[in-house]
């Protein structure tokens, strides 16, 4: 299994050039008669040009200052006034991808899903049964704020339910591909076909917020995010899967807030730079679920799995994730990221230097873009099965409690790096445990 594409966002651009992000203070009363108050004289005098306006529960506005010598003195006069909270960049983010394998063929249970099943089982009994979901007639949404979803994938047959794109794109497509292997790893179907995911046949709902380049902005994301904060409950959206990251944004965590105060559970990868989380926002916006990724070669607890191609050792953090700390010990979770099989769209062949075969397909992927939609899978599940069914806050903790006690009454199940045999500095969390509804 060759590695064929390493990514890496050191040299990628961070920023869209001229424009900014304002969020709006919340007690503000109506933000389209404070806008058409105080836009028209910075219009005329300042050049600034407005992009997006945000009126939902978030409020903000992105602009464009088309004059760059009289920017610094629209920044001032835009921050001098009182119902405004923050300005920053619109920042450009970009999926949580570590690096792309080769192509999966055959049918195959990702390792990943395996693992999170119990601490023990039979990799040698019937691979179908250990990944038939929990059937009941509570429906239960997942939102992936990605690339898209192919939703024409012979494995997600039936399980895309809607899409909207913030990129203007076709978000049922997906040119790139991360949206389509992330979605699969929550629900492919377990049809003996190609491969299954965590929760197969969860509904999935593609809120496209990545072009095909796989480049998004603050903007971009805070619209998806805000239009889940006004659509998501109606659309039977309970939970959120965010694997991407981009730098520290007052904008974004602030749409979270507002999204879960609706209702919404978010899922956030927490990153791959190999450092702390804290830098980095989603992950490091309050009240959401970060996960960290682990790797599993061979499906096992135990660390007894062979390393294909990779540095980590089996069953011990992976050298790309970014950590959290005590601070964020409450919402901290590891799942695996390490060559995880999953499905790709159709339509991204090329993409990452990947080559498919026609009447699939699949890829192994690695990054913490791939651990986040295990977690989200579980949530998922806590929802239908119906013991999650309260606020947000309640049902993170929750999920948190139950995946302690699981690794602490299953000490065997852990990994290197988990708080039972932690690294010094660098809080990685439990290993999600997926088999509890």
């Amino acid at each position: 299994m060759p590695n064929i594409f390493n990514t890496s966002r050191h040299f990628l651009p961070s920023i869209i050039p001229g424009q900014f992000v304002v969020t709006m203070k919340e007690d503000i009363p109506n933000l389209n008669d404070i806008l058409e108050r105080i836009l028209p004289p910075l219009r005329n005098n300042s050049g600034l040009e407005e992009v997006i306006r945000f009126d939902g529960l978030f409020k903000g506005f992105t602009f464009r200052a088309r004059r760059k010598k009289a920017q610094p003195l629209l920044l001032q006069a835009l921050l001098a006034l009182p119902f405004i909270k923050a300005i920053e960049p619109d920042q450009l983010f970009y999926p949580e991808l570590a690096s792309v394998n080769s192509i999966g063929g055959k049918w195959e249970v990702p390792t990943g899903i395996f693992r999170m099943q119990s601490a023990q089982y039979n990799r040698n009994a019937n691979e179908l049964a250990w990944v038939q979901p929990n059937v009941t007639n509570k429906e239960v949404v997942v939102a992936v704020l990605d690339t898209g979803i192919d939703a024409g994938h012979p494995d997600l047959v039936n399980n895309v339910v809607g899409g909207l794109s913030f990129v203007g794109e076709d978000p049922l497509e997906d040119l790139n591909g991360h949206g389509t292997h992330v979605a699969g790893t929550i629900s492919a179907n377990n049809n003996g076909f190609g491969t299954s995911g965590a929760y197969p046949g969860t509904k999935v709902f593609a809120l496209q917020v990545f072009n095909k380049l796989g480049t998004g902005s603050t903007s971009s994301i805070v619209s998806a995010i805000n239009w889940l904060a006004s659509n998501g409950r109606a659309s039977k959206i309970r939970v959120a899967n965010m694997s991407l990251g981009g730098p520290s944004s007052v904008a974004v965590c602030n749409a979270v807030y507002w999204a879960i105060k609706a209702g919404i559970t978010f899922v956030v990868a927490a990153g791959n730079q190999g450092r702390s989380m804290l830098g980095s926002s989603p992950a490091n916006c309050a009240d959401t679920l970060a996960v960290t990724s682990v790797s599993d070669y061979d499906g096992l607890p135990g660390g007894f799995g062979t390393p294909v191609n990779e540095t980590d050792l089996d069953d011990t953090y992976t050298d790309f994730s970014n950590w959290g700390s005590t601070a964020t010990a409450a919402r901290t979770i590891a799942g695996p990221g390490r060559l995880i099989l999953s499905t790709w769209s159709r339509k991204a062949c090329g993409t990452y230097g990947m080559q498919c075969v026609s009447w699939g397909p699949w890829a192994f992927l690695s990054g913490t873009s791939m651990a986040a939609p295990h977690v989200a899978s579980v949530v998922a599940r806590c929802y239908r099965a119906g013991v999650c069914n309260s606020n947000n806050g309640t049902e993170l903790a929750r999920i948190m409690a139950l995946t302690r006690d699981f690794n602490l009454a299953n000490p065997g199940y852990g990994f290197l790096g988990d708080p039972s045999r932690p690294v010094p500095g660098k809080y990685f969390g439990y290993m999600v445990w997926g088999n509890r509804w």
